[in-house]
């Protein structure tokens, strides 16, 4: 369905981007000046000063407005025509003989340079981040390979941090390619979690994400097209300038990564019934860095040339926390990368805002928020529960292996939001491949893949002195997955009872060979 619907909105485009290309065939009567400053990035309002002359030196007094990282000069009849260009305090003057096409003015203007050891700096953490994240994917690869989706979404988000780099080997094409990449691996994240971790009977917050998306598309298309033909841009501003001011008033409230972000929200409070104080607590920590990331421009307002970068951060952030929370992949050892990503961050942000790393304020204060994420991270993904004790001694008291199944099976519904569960203890060792397909035993967890049995979507081993099956806790989850919570509690449950499932299990063998003799 998903697939379908990203088909049907490729080929819109390309129609409607060739018919407004014939619509603003006739868009001559323009000057489209497209300045080259170094270290600028599309969409950055900070392009200098341009004004129009006439031969004279009169300037003139035709309308211009601001067009990607450039200006247009709208009215313009052939002729020939001075532009003045100002930047810092570079000045140039460019003569400029119009015929019967529009005239694009490209202005080599030096701007805000950094030296060569910065450039070299700031490329070498887009290197160490790409780095980085193969690392993590490699460890994980296996894992990442139960789910298709995260799986393939790694191929964009590497694309996004290889189009990071910046330099003077960027052409329009490239950075075209990196608007298609980012967007599409936006759009891609919102559906998985739509599928994923929405409950598919709440479709009036389905239906409010697909016009925010629409909304987002619309803004896009336009930008994209009239990337291609500023003809378009011309022909919009003429002819539908209601569209084009709806489209960029929007962009300026949603875009896809706040899109996700409300997301994650509205999952959090949806999900509030089954989170202690505790974990409400440490999950709005890790949201607020999200929330800081998101909004950084509006905080730091002197980090314009900044927004691709924190973009970048942001989908590494969405991508990775979804593989941790949907494939259970954190482990301790992850934290040092955690670490290593927010530092290279706030290095990265404090050359383009202080330029300078030897900011004492931010050497503190990177060290400060790592200790603050390294504790709560831990704290969030690898917690104990203090309820096992209570099962625990519980199941403590039993003695036979239906009692065991009975108890268990009440705890575990008691403790996590499922549809049902089944619990199993095997006396022979091959019996589990009645329900499990061989392979995969690194893991307590089972995905339902490997579950012969399609009613139940996931699984948990029981483990215990070198036999990887002494038992087996089969669940059938609801329309959304247990949550990580849920599941550090049934991973933490599972090497709890191992050692008195061994002995339920003992004694029912024992009960057996009694009964035979």
């Amino acid at each position: 369905m998903r697939r379908k619907i990203l088909i049907v909105l490729g080929l819109l485009s390309i129609f409607l981007g060739g018919y407004l290309k014939y619509l603003s065939r006739n868009e001559k009567d323009f000057i489209y000046v497209l300045p080259r400053i170094k270290n600028t990035e599309v969409l950055d309002r900070d392009i200098g000063k341009y004004s129009l002359l006439n031969t004279e030196g009169e300037i003139l007094a035709n309308p211009k407005k601001n067009f990607l990282n450039g200006k247009i000069f709208l009215d313009v009849p052939n002729g020939n025509y001075i532009l003045k260009a100002e930047f810092d305090d570079e000045t140039k003057s460019i003569n400029i003989a119009k015929n019967n096409e529009m005239e694009l003015v490209r202005v080599n203007l030096q701007g805000d340079a950094f030296s060569k050891k910065q450039e070299i700096f700031l490329n070498l953490i887009t290197l160490t981040l790409i780095g980085l994240n193969l690392c993590i994917f490699l460890v994980f690869r296996k894992k990442l390979k139960r789910d298709k989706v995260l799986y393939g979404l790694f191929g964009l988000l590497l694309l996004k941090l290889i189009f990071s780099f910046r330099g003077n080997f960027q052409t329009n094409i490239l950075i075209f390619s990196e608007f298609l990449v980012t967007r599409g691996l936006g759009f891609f994240i919102i559906f998985y979690m739509m599928d994923k971790l929405i409950d598919k009977r709440k479709k009036i917050a389905k239906f409010l994400i697909y016009i925010g998306m629409f909304l987002v598309f619309l803004y896009n298309f336009l930008f994209a097209v009239a990337i291609f033909s500023p003809q378009i841009y011309v022909y919009l501003l003429d002819n539908h300038f209601t569209l084009l001011k709806l489209a960029t008033s929007t962009r300026k409230i949603i875009d896809l990564t706040r899109i996700i972000f409300l997301m994650i929200i509205y999952i959090f409070i949806s999900r509030r019934k089954h989170m202690t104080l505790k974990n409400w607590i440490l999950w709005s920590i890790v949201g607020l860095g999200y929330f800081i990331l998101e909004f950084f421009h509006n905080i730091f307002p002197k980090t314009l040339k900044l927004y691709y970068f924190i973009e970048l951060i942001e989908f590494m952030w969405i991508y990775w926390g979804l593989c941790f929370y949907q494939l259970r992949l954190y482990t301790k050892n992850l934290t040092r990368i955690v670490r290593y990503i927010l530092g290279l961050t706030l290095a990265y942000a404090s050359l383009f805002y202080f330029k300078t790393l030897a900011e004492p304020f931010v050497i503190i204060a990177t060290i400060f928020i790592l200790d603050i994420y390294t504790l709560v991270i831990d704290k969030l993904l690898s917690q104990k529960d203090e309820i096992l004790d209570k099962t625990y001694n519980k199941l403590s008291l039993v003695q036979n292996k239906k009692q065991f199944k009975i108890q268990l099976e009440k705890e575990i519904k008691k403790h996590i939001k499922i549809k049902s569960v089944k619990v199993k203890l095997f006396i022979e060792p091959e019996e589990y491949k009645e329900f499990i397909l061989d392979g995969g035993d690194e893991d307590l967890y089972i995905d339902g893949s490997r579950i012969k049995n399609k009613e139940y979507t996931c699984a948990f081993r029981i483990e215990f002195s070198g036999n990887p099956y002494i038992g087996l806790i089969l669940i059938e989850e609801t329309n959304t997955t247990i949550s990580y919570e849920e599941y550090n509690y049934m991973i933490n449950l599972s090497k709890k009872i191992a050692n008195i499932a061994s002995k339920v299990r003992l004694n029912s063998l024992y009960e057996e060979l009694s009964f035979d003799d």
